[in-house]
């Protein structure tokens, strides 16, 4: 957080200085923009997860980009929530400003909208109801249910970038609020309450409408301005 708060100083104070001249002579304006960027997420391996995030430019220093992801969940104990892999899909679109200091380093700035979808398999011991000659029973046994978790939210991300010809490299920091859209509709919390983990690398991360660090590093390829 102390590092996210200084980058965000230094945009807000130090910009405007740096936006004069870089240090060089060569005046902000005058330092290219690459055109479009493609890149790797590599910081989502650890969840894991595949993103791919591309950019492309539509005014000066201002990219539009879109995110995907799609993040796998494993559950590896017989008490957790979840018995199989798991599946999520994410997406985001986001507006992308870009404030350079000289012809390979800039600070990034980011914001827009993300969504998501999980499907979500658990098992739960419940009164589940059968029916025998006509008439309707009830057993206590394990059953298996799955969820689709629905989620929207809003971004919002500081960061530095540094381009080499067509490679480029970028990490940035910042917060995300998402919303479960359908919290009423999941069975997990009906049938498990709150007798399972809401790991923040799992998949009960899943079932929360909260406020989130976010955190990325990015590799990939760029417009070789």
């Amino acid at each position: 957080m102390k590092r996210l708060t200084a980058i965000l100083l230094t945009l807000s104070f130090g910009y405007p200085i740096m936006a004069k001249n870089d240090g060089s002579g060569k005046d902000q304006k005058d330092i290219p923009i690459p055109e479009w960027q493609i890149g790797l997420v590599v910081t989502d391996i650890v969840i894991p997860s595949l993103t791919l995030d591309a950019s492309i430019e539509v005014a000066p220093r201002n990219h539009i980009g879109i995110r995907l992801a799609s993040p796998q969940y494993q559950s590896f104990s017989d008490y957790d929530l979840y018995q199989r892999s798991n599946w999520a899909f994410k997406g985001g679109i986001y507006h992308k400003i870009f404030m350079p200091l000289d012809e390979y380093d800039m600070f990034t700035f980011r914001h827009g909208v993300r969504f998501g979808i999980s499907e979500l398999e658990f098992e739960a011991t419940v009164w589940d109801p059968y029916q025998n000659n006509g008439n309707t029973y009830l057993e206590y046994r394990d059953v298996s249910y799955s969820d689709q978790p629905i989620s929207l939210g809003y971004e919002i991300m500081a960061g530095w970038q540094n381009n080499f010809k067509s490679l480029y490299f970028e990490i940035y920091f910042g917060l995300s609020y998402e919303f479960i859209n359908n919290a009423s509709d999941l069975k997990a919390i009906e049938y498990k309450g709150e007798d399972f983990s809401l790991d923040y690398f799992g998949p009960g991360y899943e079932y929360n409408s909260s406020i989130r660090p976010v955190m990325g590093l990015v590799i990939g390829l760029t417009d070789p301005y």
